[in-house]
This record gives structure tokens, C-alpha cells and sequence, in this order.
């Protein structure tokens, strides 16, 4: 039994599937966001190879497939789950704000970097 862990929402919900009785608690005050991010090098040697993975990965059914099995939140708006699914949307979700300013992100990136090195890592 455990009080308190540290862990990503993803892992809760496979837990969650095994019958185990977990929670997630999501402060008021926010909460870390990990980001995957997918792009393309400036000089890579198959351009057109790389634009075509990166509409594969966005696209409609990539992004409903890859929710469905992992429970990885899908960047698409469009995107529409089974109902079955709607148990793992984060509550007020509406709410998170991801325009943080330029200025803020250089002003901040060492710390944050440091912190997250000492308190996840």
C-alpha cells in the first residue's frame, strides 16, 4: 500500500485497467506537462519521408489509436473517443494554459531544468 506517488496519469489509468483502486489528484496550482514532440531536421536526407510521417502520426486515426491504447492525450481537437474513454479526461482541462510567454521560457529554462532534474529525475 501507498499513500503518495509520484507518477503520470498514463500509468493510472493501466493500473486502473488491472483492477487496481488508484486515484489521481491534480492540484489546484497545476501540475508538470511532459510533452512528445515530433519534427523535422533542416537538412535531413528524405524530406518528403519525414512530412508524410509527421501526417501520419497527426492524423485523425493515428491520434484516436494511439489515445485508445496508451492513454496518451491526443493534441487533435477533432478527434472523437469511445465513450468508454471519456473517464480519463483530466478535469478542467479547459483550463490549462500553454502560451507561456518567450521571455519567460529563457528567463526560466535553467531552473526549471534543475528542478525537474532534482525532483523526478
Amino acid at each position: 500500500e501507498i499513500d503518495a506517488m509520484w507518477n503520470f496519469d498514463i500509468f493510472l489509468y493501466r493500473l486502473r485497467e488491472k483492477g487496481l483502486s488508484v486515484e489521481a489528484i491534480y492540484p489546484e496550482e497545476g501540475t508538470v506537462i511532459s510533452c512528445n514532440c515530433v519534427g523535422i531536421l533542416a537538412n535531413c536526407q528524405h524530406p518528403n519521408a519525414a512530412k508524410a510521417w509527421i501526417d501520419f502520426v497527426l492524423s485523425e486515426n493515428t491520434q484516436k489509436m494511439i489515445t485508445e491504447q496508451t492513454y496518451y492525450r491526443t493534441p487533435g481537437k477533432n478527434i472523437k473517443l469511445p465513450q468508454e474513454m471519456s473517464k480519463y479526461i483530466i478535469p478542467n482541462a479547459d483550463k490549462i494554459n500553454f502560451n507561456i510567454p518567450d521571455e519567460l521560457i529563457a528567463e526560466k529554462t535553467n531552473e526549471w531544468k534543475r528542478l525537474f532534474e532534482d525532483n523526478i529525475f
